[in-house]
């Protein structure tokens, strides 16, 4: 539960509502927000910290450092803490759901489907320029497509992998360049949904997760050397 109210307090921030020298709201305020108790916001809050995200100090709370992705863990710290969460499967499930979902939208979208896609999409890319971390409305891009399915089962199905989803996304958006592959990619995929190519807009998709795939790989790579180099 912790790792839920951790997730959810980088989207907070990373999306602006609390920006840099701004306070959290304090322990019982979390602990009404999110109806768990005390061990479990200090724990997220602590994990927060780890992020160089947050200060805490007694009686003066939780103060935002900051958002930007060079300030928060470096590289091969932040795969470490990834690592349990972006696995194989996480994405061999994202590459059978989410690419019939890309061909189903192409086929069945509405108008006014295309056009949810489409504004999360610019949401997207707004937070993209602007620095933020844009996890949640990468998700909230992928959410419009399922729904633009017309199939009632699949948007919830994803719904329901979205807190492995979450920490995929929250983590991913703060490695520099990552948000924006993400977002050119996101472009073509719904390039290919308006020109109602199920086929094109499947390739797009997939195209799309293996290279998040394989990024994620190549840094826990990378993450592995650094270890070493500072235990050498």
């Amino acid at each position: 539960m912790s790792r839920y109210v951790s997730d959810d307090l980088v989207a907070r921030i990373g999306g602006g509502e609390f920006p840099p020298g701004s306070k959290l709201p304090g322990e019982k305020e979390l602990m009404a927000q999110y109806g768990v108790g005390r061990n479990t916001v200090r724990e997220a809050v602590q994990g927060l910290v780890a992020m160089k995200m947050l200060d805490v100090r007694p009686r003066l709370g939780a103060t935002v450092l900051s958002t930007a992705p060079e300030q928060a863990l470096p590289r091969h710290q932040l795969i470490s803490l990834m690592s349990s969460e972006l696995t194989e499967d996480l994405y061999e499930m994202r590459l059978v759901l989410e690419t019939e979902a890309a061909a189903l939208c192409a086929r069945r979208a509405s108008s006014e489907d295309l056009s949810e896609i489409r504004r999360w999409h610019l949401v997207h890319g707004g937070e993209v320029d602007s620095g933020l971390a844009p996890w949640k409305t990468d998700l909230e891009f992928h959410n419009a497509i399922a729904r633009g399915t017309g199939n009632s089962v699949l948007p919830l199905m994803l719904g329901a992998a979205a807190d492995l989803l979450a920490r995929d996304r929250a983590a991913a958006s703060l490695l520099p360049g990552e948000a924006r592959t993400a977002f050119v990619q996101h472009a073509l995929v719904l390039e290919a949904i308006e020109a109602g190519d199920p086929e094109l807009a499947r390739e797009q998709m997939a195209v799309h997760i293996r290279t998040a795939s394989e990024y994620v790989k190549r840094l826990r790579e990378e993450g592995r050397g650094a270890d070493l180099d500072e235990t050498g």
